[in-house]
C-alpha cells in the first residue's frame, strides 16, 4: 500500500485512498474519504481499486455539477482545469485534482466530486447500478421501481414508518450473480415538498438543495430511530403505479422490466449488466397499483409474509 494511503469499503469493496505527496492537504483529503466512507465493513472480496487525490493551489469552481463522461477505457468527472477526476478501469487506478480552495469545502468536494467518481469505477468493475429504492422486513427485501415522481421516496418512508428496513430511497447497487446482494448508495431519504401534507412530523422539517440540485427535505432516519441496514438480497421486485380504488399487486412484463433498467445505465458496454438484470428478474416482477401511501405499505406487507 502507498505510504499515508488507507483503506475504505464503500458499498462494501475495498477502494484504497492516496493523498498524493504529502503536504499540509493530506488530511483534508484523507478526512473527505474517511467522512464518506469510514466505519464501512468489507463485504466484497475483489481486487483492489485506488484513487488518488492530488490538492493543488487554485481557485474553487463555480460549484456547478461537474460533467461526467463515460467512453470506452476511462471515465471522467469535470468541473474546470483545477477540479475533476478520471477512473481507467483496466488498471483499477483513478485519480481527483482538487483545488486547495475548493477542498475547504469538504462536503462539496465529497458529493459532487470524490463520491461520484469512486460509485461511477465501482459500478464499473464490480457492480450493476439499479434506480431503485429498497427497504426490508423480517428478512425479505423489496425493491421498489419507477422514474422520477412515481412515489419511491414517500413510500419508501412510509414503509420505514411502519418498521420496515431501509436499505437505500433513491439508488443501489446489484454485486454479481449468484446471491443478487444489493448495497444502498444511501441512508438518507429525500422528500420532495407535497410529502408534508402526507407526514405531519415534517410539516416544520425545512428543505434544502439536495445532492443532484433539487429542493428536498432530508429525513436521516437513524436520527429519527428507524432502523437501516447496508445490505439486502431482494425478494421481489415491485414497479409502482398510481391508480384510484384499492391496492393492487399483479404480474409485470419481464421485458418492460429489464428494460426500465436498462435505460438508466451509463455504461459503453451494458451486456454485463444486462446478464446480471436478467438473473436478478429471474423470478419476476410486479406492479403495485395504489392510490394510498398506508394501503401501499399494507399491500408489501402482505406480499413479503407469503413469500
Amino acid at each position: 500500500m502507498v505510504r499515508n494511503s488507507i483503506q475504505l469499503y464503500p458499498l462494501g469493496y475495498p477502494v484504497a485512498v492516496d493523498p498524493g505527496p504529502a503536504s499540509r492537504w493530506t488530511t483534508e483529503a484523507l478526512e473527505a474519504a474517511r467522512e464518506s466512507w469510514g466505519g464501512g465493513e468489507a463485504r466484497f472480496d475483489g481486487r483492489l481499486v485506488r484513487v488518488q487525490i492530488r490538492a493543488r493551489p487554485g481557485p474553487p469552481p463555480a460549484k456547478a455539477p461537474p460533467r461526467f463522461r463515460a467512453r470506452r477505457g476511462w471515465i471522467q468527472l469535470i468541473c474546470d482545469a483545477s477540479n475533476h477526476g478520471a477512473f481507467i478501469p483496466a488498471r483499477r487506478m483513478g485519480r481527483v485534482c482538487v483545488s486547495t480552495e475548493l477542498l475547504l469545502d469538504r462536503d462539496w468536494f465529497r458529493w459532487h466530486l470524490l463520491e461520484p467518481l469512486v460509485l461511477a469505477a465501482l459500478d464499473h468493475v464490480f457492480f450493476t447500478p439499479l434506480h431503485a429504492a429498497c427497504v426490508s422486513r423480517n428478512g425479505r427485501s423489496v425493491l421498489l421501481c419507477g422514474d422520477s415522481g412515481a412515489g419511491k421516496s414517500c413510500l419508501t418512508y412510509a414503509c420505514v414508518r411502519r418498521g420496515w428496513t431501509l436499505v437505500s430511497d433513491d439508488a443501489v447497487h446489484l454485486a454479481p450473480f449468484p446471491e443478487n446482494t444489493v448495497a444502498g448508495g444511501s441512508s438518507v431519504i429525500r422528500l420532495r415538498e407535497p410529502a408534508r401534507a402526507l407526514f405531519p412530523e415534517l410539516r416544520e422539517d425545512p428543505a434544502g438543495t439536495a445532492r443532484n440540485g433539487k429542493i428536498a427535505i432530508e429525513v436521516t432516519p437513524r436520527a429519527g430511530g428507524f432502523a437501516v441496514t447496508r445490505f439486502a438480497t431482494p425478494s421481489h421486485i415491485v414497479f409502482l403505479a398510481r391508480r384510484p380504488g384499492a391496492a393492487r399487486l399483479h404480474s409485470y412484463p419481464a421485458g418492460k422490466a429489464l428494460a426500465y433498467f436498462m435505460k438508466y445505465l451509463w455504461h459503453c458496454d451494458t451486456s454485463k449488466h444486462e446478464r446480471r438484470l436478467q438473473h436478478l428478474l429471474a423470478g419476476g416482477a410486479q406492479v403495485l397499483e395504489v392510490d394510498g401511501l398506508e394501503s401501499g405499505v399494507d399491500a408489501l406487507e402482505s406480499l413479503v409474509a407469503k413469500s
